[in-house]
């Protein structure tokens, strides 16, 4: 795998703390790792993704997930979310370190199911 260490835990820090928002109730946090291939249904028409081995990292959260309209691209930062209860940089900083490092993510998110993110790292 071509990622630091400390960026990585970076990643699953940012992404731990992200999916604690959704969550105001509590709920589930699910943090698996595994080793597999790239996931090529996933995404047929992401030019980016390269066949191969990867690492993953997934963590998933049983919350709110994102609101439909507008849904966000690398913030989790909702429009009607009060000052002082995150920056919304978490995402962006999870994006550059993935890229940097030669992988990619997959989202999921549905709607009062909560959300999944998949970090695939080339090994």
């Amino acid at each position: 795998m071509r990622a630091d260490p400390s960026q990585l835990e970076q990643v699953i820090l940012n992404l731990a703390v992200n999916a604690r928002t959704p969550m105001p109730n509590g709920g589930r946090l699910t943090i698996e790792t595994s080793n597999g291939r790239s996931p090529i249904g996933l995404c047929p028409r992401a030019s980016f993704r390269v066949p191969g081995t990867y690492v993953l990292l997934g963590v998933t959260d049983s919350g709110v997930a994102w609101t439909p309209t507008p849904r966000p691209t690398y913030s989790s930062r909702s429009h009607d979310q009060a000052p002082g209860q995150g920056t919304g940089l978490g995402l962006a900083t999870v994006y550059g370190v993935v890229k940097q490092s030669g992988g990619y993510v997959w989202v999921y998110s549905e709607l009062g199911r909560g959300s999944s993110f998949k970090v695939y790292l080339r090994r």
